[in-house]
């Protein structure tokens, strides 16, 4: 059976000039993996247009906030076309009704693991509509077929998954719901048998928050330092606190980490279900020390949040820039399947209540009525963070 498994872009690229995309997606590798003997073709948008008439007789598709409204285009047009469509991601997780309009089938959960049972369904002419929620219960499932991708249309990094789910919960994110507030660890020499294979000297490791699993993590890190590696990730700021793991870190080649900061209002904070609060200072004080080992920290901000004032966010973007620190700005972003949803929703201020299918909307743009400001001034400040 030969089955195409389909990355989708936000929207149809306006042109592609031939150059390599950044990363393949991980989570197609993981399927594949979960094929069998099945052939399997890898169709990436960024590189290439999607055929509407696809010699293939199963199609898969992920999907995730940012490109749903193009997904479903796709999707509509295979089926149209005579292919079989098979939806699942994040997105599919938390609005499954919706999603199911668009497919024959869709996957709730870690796809990869309801996958086989799905194929023979296909092949026996007995395909159910919803499959799942797919638990992962073992690492020993988190396996990947990374020959599907063409190592010359990617120029930077290599994807490499070490632990999947957060040890936080935050309220404005889908992670530790999706993962069933669970982090399941891979064995390190699965991870270092796969590095090997790679053959990159390039890895990021896309796991939500690197640093989930300080004693597991460390493991790793202590069994890389002789691959001559650079490799990055998203890591929590409380891993600064841990000298032990800062030293195999850099020992290991790490040479940038991705923290979220969120915001410096404690109020916000609370509200998010941060663990720990940390006041300026201790925010400078725990980047000085990663950076201390010759690694490079990008912060992540939200504005926007219920505490957030005009003032407040300028005050913020004045913080960045007196202590040259390296940032980038998102305005908050209700995303459906998270509490904060559940709570704008309840307080009637989500502007549109399912904006992802405005063929319009993209990232950036205010979707609900601040709490504390207008629409339009939230949207202001957000345009100047980019500059």
């Amino acid at each position: 059976m030969k089955i195409g498994l389909i990355y989708t872009t936000t929207k149809e690229p306006e042109s592609r000039d031939g150059s390599p995309a950044i990363m393949p997606p991980l989570s197609f590798a993981a399927l594949a993996a979960h094929s069998g003997d099945h052939d399997i073709v890898f169709f990436d948008e960024r590189l290439e247009v999607i055929p509407e008439n696809p010699d293939l007789d199963l199609a898969g598709i992920t999907i995730n906030i940012m490109n749903v409204y193009h997904s479903y285009q796709i999707a509509d047009k295979l089926r149209a076309a005579g292919v079989p469509v098979i939806l699942g991601g994040y997105h599919v997780t938390m609005v499954p009704e919706e999603a199911t309009e668009h497919a024959d089938a869709i996957v709730i959960g870690h796809a990869e693991l309801l996958w086989p049972e799905l194929l023979n369904d296909f092949e026996n002419g007995r395909l159910k509509k919803v499959y799942g929620p797919g638990t992962l219960n073992s690492s020993d499932d988190m396996v990947y077929r990374h020959d599907i991708f063409k190592p010359e249309n990617y120029k930077i990094a290599y994807p490499v998954e070490f632990a999947r789910g957060c040890k936080f919960s935050c309220e404005f994110c889908t992670i530790c719901r999706f993962n069933e507030y669970k982090i399941t660890c891979r064995r390190v020499e699965e991870v270092i048998k796969e590095i090997e294979l790679l053959k990159s000297k390039e890895i990021f490791f896309v796991d939500d928050n690197i640093y989930a699993a300080p004693a597991r993590v460390r493991k790793l890190l202590g069994n890389l330092s002789d691959f001559d590696l650079s490799w990055s990730s998203y890591m929590s700021l409380d891993a600064a606190n841990d000298k032990r793991m800062l030293e195999l870190a850099a020992a290991s080649g790490c040479y940038m980490l991705f923290i979220g900061i969120e915001s410096l209002n404690e109020e916000n904070l609370k509200l998010m279900g941060k663990k720990s609060i940390i006041n300026r200072q201790q925010i400078l004080d725990s980047i000085k020390r990663i950076n201390d080992y010759g690694i490079i920290v990008k912060t992540f901000f939200i504005i926007g949040y219920d505490y957030d004032t005009y003032d407040s966010i300028r005050d913020t973007f004045d913080f960045v820039r007196r202590n040259d620190l390296l940032a980038e700005f998102f305005t908050l972003l209700p995303l459906p399947g998270t509490r904060l949803y559940e709570r704008y929703d309840k307080l009637g201020i989500i502007n549109k209540k399912k904006y992802w299918l405005d063929p319009e909307w993209k990232s950036g743009d205010v979707v609900y009525e601040p709490l504390s400001m207008s629409v339009e001034q939230l949207q202001l400040l957000y345009e100047e963070s980019k500059k």
